[in-house]
């Protein structure tokens, strides 16, 4: 993948990577808009706060089904100032804080999917009202009562 230095988009989901071949992978791609990085057992927190420096020119990022939460999501938010699309549908880390990070970010996210995510009725309602301009908002199998 190194020597493809103007790739634009990497899907890899659901296929075994060790951490270090992702990390050395991004490091190598500085054009790269989309990466989908779903279902991968290295995919976590740690590493989303080591490769998200990398990821100043995505603008899309899927990293559902992973071991994903808050502070994985503040690395996102503080780092990746091109995003519009952010999928985070079944990371179970997910809670409030991370709809802080995003509302804090300068992001101009238009796509969410927090499918499955645990989210209080509260924060959706305050995140709703926010400064960002959102299209579309998964919250596909969410617990909402409002």
């Amino acid at each position: 993948l190194a020597r493809n230095r103007g790739l634009r988009t990497l899907n890899v989901g659901n296929c075994v990577i060790a951490s270090r071949s992702l990390i050395g992978w991004l490091q190598d791609l500085p054009e790269l808009k989309g990466l989908y990085i779903s279902s991968i057992p290295a995919v976590n927190d740690k590493l989303l706060a080591e490769c998200s420096r990398y990821w100043t020119t995505l603008e899309a990022l899927d990293v559902s089904f992973n071991d994903v939460g808050d502070d994985g999501v503040a690395c996102v938010a503080s780092n990746c100032s091109n995003l519009a699309r952010l999928n985070l549908e079944q990371c179970e880390g997910i809670s409030d804080e991370s709809l802080e990070y995003l509302e804090g970010s300068q992001m101009p996210l238009e796509h969410l999917n927090l499918g499955f995510c645990s989210v209080s009725d509260s924060k959706l309602v305050s995140f709703s009202q926010c400064k960002l301009s959102l299209l579309h908002l998964n919250l596909y199998g969410c617990n909402i009562s409002v």
